[in-house]
């Protein structure tokens, strides 16, 4: 609905719509002038997941800077809330699980009649592609310790051990030999 208002220039008249994607996943779509922000706010109660959400969100606004991307979306990431969200319905997030608010512009460009569909289907699909991406590093981490740990035990077996009672050579002392 959004998206086609924004094709068709009259985003100005559709009011701004908030929605739990998840229980850890809220959504906050807002129709601008010439533009929709689609702000995702995200909480990871494992640890580990949300240093490795952090990386690969902070990745984005990096990978976004390089010339040949320039006409993708405006993306920002942040702890804060958005100006977008000012005056709307935000939720009281876990602090402890707290991870931020990803916010991505669409612009008229990005919903043309032969991308629409696959504008729509990246916002609704990003945290299962961040999900995705996290579970990913994870393993690839496992795997790399996993033979991390192979290879020193390689090395622990090739080892030798000298057992204490070879080292130490009991010498006889024969007295009075003729």
């Amino acid at each position: 609905k959004y998206a086609r208002a924004l094709q068709t220039g009259k985003i100005a008249e559709t009011k701004a719509l908030d929605f739990k994607l998840r229980r850890d996943t809220h959504c906050w779509i807002v129709p601008g002038k010439d533009r929709i922000a689609v702000v995702l706010g995200f909480e990871f109660p494992i640890k580990t997941d949300k240093i490795l959400g952090n990386q690969i969100l902070t990745e984005f606004l990096e990978v976004r800077r390089q010339k040949d991307l320039q006409s993708a979306p405006v993306i920002a990431y942040s702890k804060d809330a958005p100006s977008e969200l000012k005056g709307l319905k935000i939720p009281s997030w876990d602090t402890q699980a707290f991870l931020g608010y990803f916010t991505i512009l669409l612009l008229p460009s990005h919903v043309k009649a032969n991308k629409l569909e696959t504008a729509v289907e990246n916002v609704i699909g990003f945290r299962a592609y961040l999900t995705y991406h996290i579970k990913c590093a994870k393993a690839f981490f496992h795997q790399s310790m996993r033979a991390r740990v192979k290879k020193m035990q390689q090395i622990l077996n090739r080892a030798r051990y000298e057992d204490d009672q070879d080292k130490r050579k009991k010498k006889k002392i024969i007295v009075g030999a003729k």
